[in-house]
């Protein structure tokens, strides 16, 4: 069944207040309207740009919001006026857009589109300035035209750039936003000649970035400077040969630089934020050629100061937006670098977690453990517990706890929890891994109808699930007085019962410790595995 045009209901990761946890929540997605287009996403990477407007800290407050925006999907539906986008196409989502009429848009020398220029203030689209999330009837604002952070959502198609079908969506997500600003800022901005200097202020993402283009590019020397020293060692994966920690000296950091260089650098990049650092970044240049680029953010009331002599002395200060690349033009072409094994992008990503744990991802962050966190939004673990009285006087299911784990299927081979290796797991009755996979065979090659006759429970999760977005049903068969003679499990999901492979077992058992080894059911969804296990145990799953 179609959903285009139709709403969608799918979980989003919502901030209600600033600094506060974000909330798993079920949402309600609209329909994309003119020049909109909807995205599953499959992929979406942390960015500290998210961590700050989540902490609301010198931004505008504005809530509840859906944060995100370097992410990697496939479009689910177009709206009306979208020609160069189709259903199944797969997309980056880009923070800033190519509208394609506009004269930066049509200047080989710009990619600061009027129409689709960055508004951190905005909540709604630009067709209408309306929201397309909602929950309970409570619209939710978007971020940056993105909001990445739903397992749908809506963007205007100026800010999708169509990416190659082949390229892993888990590792280019990161292209859309610090990667290319970092990279772009030194190819496309900077301009190192083989050969030259280069010193980068700030290691995080975007700095490290910088660092990989001053590498490709052939720099002889890339300096880094950060305050951190922790990101010395990492810093050298991607380049940099010197350190300076401007708290080990008792002069400015420019000076330093000049005295290390013989003069100072040829190019310098800046990726802090920091208007002290920008000043450096220009000033430690050396005369005659050198140019400095301008990449951070500053705040709203910062001031460059310089001396003007600074710019007589022929020094060149730049800025940079997204490392001078036009989303829908460019960026393809910078997927394809990595598809062409001229990019490496798997050094910049340091976790993987599951879409339900995204608040850890936030704690990296704000700590500064990691480079760039991929969100997997197709790893969720949705956890829920119900108790069941059944007649009859068995006690074995008295306390029921279910847990529901969604692994995302890896080329299609045997795939486990990441968080839990179930073969690892030995039951009381000694089942094995191999006595698993020939269990899984087993399933496999029959099927069997379930007895589906425990509604009260089914109402029960239904209602912890929100309103049935997936349901499980525990249906006993046979007699219940000592032993259990049998259990199915039935997986309940938004799509025809023709779309799902169900299958189930029966086999007798006399300790509810063997439960969650012997009873299980699998459906397999959108290149999904879906598994059921019992007493809060992960269990496995093999190929369908």
């Amino acid at each position: 069944m179609s959903t285009a045009g139709h709403f969608i209901r799918c979980l989003a990761a919502v901030a209600w207040e600033a600094g506060k946890p974000l909330v798993m929540e079920e949402v309600e997605v609209a329909p994309p309207q003119k020049h909109e287009v909807r995205v599953k996403v499959h992929y979406t990477s942390l960015c500290h740009t998210d961590v700050c407007f989540w902490e609301a800290k010198g931004q505008t407050p504005l809530f509840p919001r859906i944060l995100g925006h370097e992410a990697g999907g496939v479009v689910e539906s177009v709206g009306e006026g979208v020609t160069d986008l189709q259903p199944g196409d797969h997309v980056l989502t880009i923070f800033t857009g190519e509208c394609g009429n506009c004269r930066h848009c049509h200047s080989e020398e710009s990619n600061m589109c009027d129409l689709l220029r960055i508004n951190t203030d905005r909540g709604g689209m630009i067709h209408d300035g309306e929201s397309r999330f909602s929950t309970n009837g409570k619209p939710i604002h978007h971020f940056l035209g993105t909001s990445t952070f739903s397992e749908y959502t809506v963007v205007h198609s100026g800010q999708v750039a169509k990416i190659n079908p082949e390229a892993p969506l888990d590792r280019v997500c990161i292209v859309s936003c610090g990667f290319s600003t970092g990279l772009g800022a030194t190819l496309n901005v900077a301009k190192p000649k083989r050969g030259q200097s280069v010193a980068i202020f700030g290691l995080g993402a975007v700095g490290l970035a910088a660092a990989e283009g001053a590498r490709i590019s052939g720099a002889a020397r890339i300096i880094g400077v950060d305050l951190n020293p922790d990101r010395f060692e990492d810093a050298k994966k991607f380049g940099v040969t010197d350190f300076v920690n401007p708290r080990e000296y008792d002069k400015p950091v420019q000076q330093v630089i000049i005295e290390m260089t013989d003069g100072g650098v040829d190019r310098s990049v800046e990726c802090t934020g920091s208007v002290q650092a920008m000043i450096q970044a220009f000033e430690c240049v050396h005369e005659g050629w050198g140019v400095a680029v301008l990449v951070g953010v500053p705040r709203q009331d910062d001031a460059f100061r310089t001396h003007p002599m600074n710019f007589l002395n022929e020094r060149t200060l730049k800025g940079s937006f997204f490392g001078n690349y036009k989303p829908k033009t460019d960026i393809p072409g910078v997927v394809e670098k990595y598809m062409n094994k001229e990019l490496d992008l798997e050094k910049f990503i340091t976790h993987t977690m599951p879409f339900s744990e995204i608040n850890k991802a936030f704690d990296y962050m704000s700590k500064g453990e990691c480079i760039r966190c991929i969100i997997d939004m197709e790893w969720v673990e949705r956890t829920f517990s119900a108790s069941l009285s059944i007649d009859g006087g068995s006690s074995l299911l008295r306390d029921v706890s279910a847990r529901l784990v969604v692994f995302p299927i890896k080329e299609r081979k045997w795939c486990f929890s990441r968080s839990v290796d179930p073969f690892a797991a030995q039951s009381p009755s000694g089942v094995t891994p191999t006595t698993l996979r020939g269990l899984w065979k087993k399933i496999s090659s029959e099927s069997k109808p379930i007895n589906a006759n425990a509604e009260l429970l089914v109402d029960f999760i239904s209602d912890k699930m929100n309103k049935a977005w997936m349901g499980l049903e525990i249906a006993p068969e046979g007699s219940m007085k000592n032993k259990i003679h049998g259990l199915g499990l039935k997986l309940l999901a938004r799509v025809k019962p023709s779309e799902i492979f169900l299958k189930s077992i029966s086999k007798e058992v006399t300790s509810a410790q063997e439960v969650p080894y012997w009873f299980s059911n699998f459906a397999s969804i959108d290149h999904c595995i879906y598994g059921i296990a019992i007493t809060n145990i992960p269990f496995f799953c093999g190929n369908s």
